[in-house]
């Protein structure tokens, strides 16, 4: 597994990889899972889950910066308008894309999934903001 992390302004996020617990089957994650490459915030007792990438199938973050006003995060994916299990993304192409996520936009979502608990359920991601 593979995780990245960054600093902003006294919070500390991370990019890394999420198995998302959506079906009975793949509770517990694993191989029928549905994969994706997420942003979280870094707090002293816990993760606080962000934002997914735009991923899907075999996905996994290379490495964040700070730049230009941003959180710029590298990653390799299968392809995002696919929702494929990550079993068949390991057996199909896969793509390095680069997301710019905006600081403020960033740091105004730490605050509020931070006082709001944490879970992804429900939740808009960096695609649809």
């Amino acid at each position: 597994m593979t995780f990245a992390l960054a600093a902003f302004a006294s919070l500390a996020f991370a990019a890394w990889l999420y198995l998302r617990p959506n079906r009975a089957l793949t509770r517990l994650g694993g191989a029928l899972s549905r994969k994706r490459t997420s942003l979280f915030l870094v707090e002293p007792q816990r993760l606080v889950f962000l934002s997914d990438l735009p991923s899907s199938g075999d996905a996994s973050c290379a490495g964040v910066v700070l730049g230009a006003g941003a959180l710029i995060a590298s990653y390799y994916t299968s392809d995002p308008a696919r929702d494929r299990p990550w079993l068949l993304g390991m057996f199909l192409r896969s793509d390095v894309r680069i997301a710019r996520v905006p600081l403020d936009a960033l740091s105004a979502l730490a605050a509020a999934r931070a006082d709001a608990g944490g879970s992804p359920e429900g939740l808009k991601s960096v695609r649809d903001r």
